[in-house]
């Protein structure tokens, strides 16, 4: 079974968009006054509900900023070839074996600069506990003779 954490899953999706994107750099956290282009990647939120058991649905909700040089009033088009080429690589996402398809998948342009929202919606099943199902017992027996014994 392949192992999953926010960590891995953020850290794949910042890994997938720096090979897309080789020429331009990918942030996440807190970052200093960066000159564009570049983009930004966020976890947004995520969510997990209880479903059978040991099974959990987990959502993770991510966006990423695409930040250009354009000034704003002048909107280069290649805003919207990097918003469609983000649906393309969002769609299906491989990260570190496992398969993550991208749901409510999302685009605005404000103020010139690019905000892709979507998000993963996967099964996590937790490792099962391992508990003792009885305590140690105390073991005894009567022989035939009237004796007690124990072990």
């Amino acid at each position: 079974m392949i192992e999953v954490s926010l960590d891995t899953i953020q850290t794949g999706v910042i890994r997938s968009l720096a090979e897309r994107f080789p020429k331009i750099p990918v942030y996440s956290g807190r970052i200093a006054k960066a000159e564009g282009p570049y983009f930004y990647a966020e976890l947004l939120k995520t969510s997990q509900e209880q479903e059978l058991n040991l099974r959990y649905h987990r959502v993770c909700s991510f966006q990423v900023q695409y930040v250009t040089r354009a000034e704003p009033e002048s909107l280069d088009m290649s805003v919207l070839d990097v918003a469609e080429q983000l649906y393309e690589l969002f769609r299906e996402l491989d990260i570190d074996g496992a398969r993550y398809t991208g749901t409510q998948m999302r685009h605005e342009v404000r103020n010139g600069i690019l905000h892709f929202d979507f998000s993963f919606h996967f099964l996590v099943w937790l490792p099962p506990v391992d508990e003792s199902k009885m305590r140690t017992l105390k073991e005894e027996g009567i022989l035939k003779d009237g004796s007690k014994q124990e072990n």
